[in-house]
């Protein structure tokens, strides 16, 4: 483990050195080190948690693009292909919204696990950190003596055992903390799938109650647009009756033109 290596990496570098201000410093060194990949292993994560939210926003354009699309050299005068067009609008813009709101849910879902297990690890670098520099340190002795190269001030068999016992302490925090933060993410995946749930029943209602508005609005529409062409049909039937009766009313009559002829230049027929 890494408490494990950092003790060990440390006694060697005193048993070799004889000197507590080196030893400090590369515990210090070493902190430094598995801070630094502890954060880099984490890079990926980071990575899809960025692009996650950026692909429900590119497919929230696409469903845009393809719901205005659906307009595109469409015969609006057609009722048929007016309902065809406003029943491509609704999925397309089903399909913008479903993937905007699937890339935010899964962004929160994946960031409170890795946020909580990255918090556990700084704070179990922490705990190593403070043993080593609270229990490891003060029993390094670099008075000039030559016979041993280090020096516990107490038994080392009292030393390994506290050392035993730290170690199992932090590993029995740290599953204690996992299994806590397991437990608030089912928790939180609960809820989200209830919200989710709630939302989309919502959305559905919405375009339903859309799509009978926008039904309703085309037949309107449709019913003035008869109701205008008939009265023009009326009133062009009215008209051509009109005519049909002058021409009854005329009857075998003969209509004469009479052209009057005209005159030369000097008055002569």
């Amino acid at each position: 483990s890494l408490m494990v290596n950092r003790i060990r990496k440390a006694l060697e570098l005193f048993q070799s050195r004889r000197n507590n201000s080196e030893v400090g410093a590369m515990l210090s060194t070493l902190s430094d080190v598995d801070a630094n990949r502890t954060s880099s292993s984490y890079a990926i994560v980071k990575v899809f948690l960025w692009a996650i939210p950026i692909l429900g926003f590119i497919g929230t354009v696409l469903g845009l693009s393809f719901a205005m699309a659906s307009f595109g050299g469409a015969d609006l005068s057609d009722p048929a292909v007016l309902k065809s067009s406003v029943t491509s609008i609704t999925s397309g813009l089903a399909v913008a919204f479903n993937t905007t709101l699937l890339g935010l849910l899964l962004s929160m879902v994946l960031m409170f696990p890795t946020s909580a297990l990255q918090t556990s690890e700084e704070d179990c670098l922490t705990e190593i950190d403070a043993f080593c520099n609270e229990h490891l340190m003060p029993r390094l002795n670099d008075g000039g003596q030559e016979t041993p190269a280090f020096e516990f001030s107490e038994d080392p068999t009292g030393f390994l055992e506290e050392l035993a016992g730290k170690l199992a302490s932090q590993q029995h925090k740290f599953l204690e903390s996992l299994t806590q933060t397991s437990g608030n993410l089912t928790s939180v995946l609960q809820n989200l799938d209830e919200k989710a749930t709630g939302q989309q029943a919502a959305l559905a209602e919405r375009i339903g109650r859309m799509t009978h508005e926008t039904n309703e609005r085309a037949r309107a529409a449709v019913e003035h647009s008869m109701q205008m062409s008939l009265k023009h049909l009326s009133a062009i039937e009215a008209g051509i009756n009109g005519i049909n009766a002058a021409l009854q009313n005329l009857g075998e009559k003969q209509i004469v033109v009479q052209r009057e002829k005209k005159r030369g230049l000097f008055g002569r027929g």
